[in-house]
């Protein structure tokens, strides 16, 4: 189940989720960040936020970001560490 929600994001997405899982939702937008999972620039991390966000896969919650699923988190952190 969590290997086909995978293969229906982009691979900005991907990444974004990476980040979000492995960093707990905090400073994804931040230039370290981005530069420690090669997510692009800002526009880019923001636009795959928000597509996450539509499919309930993140949620914000104040200044973090936070997966909906915590099978789907803890999926993500072991598959692709």
């Amino acid at each position: 189940m969590f290997e086909a929600v995978w293969q229906r994001l982009t691979l900005a997405q991907r990444a974004v989720l990476r980040a979000v899982v492995f960093e707990e939702g905090r400073g994804v937008l931040s230039a370290d960040v981005r530069e420690r999972y090669r997510l692009g620039g800002p526009s880019t991390v923001q636009a795959a936020l928000t597509a996450l966000a539509r499919e309930d896969v993140i949620a914000r919650e104040g200044d973090r970001y936070r997966v909906v699923d915590s099978l789907l988190r803890e999926w993500v952190a072991r598959q692709t560490f």
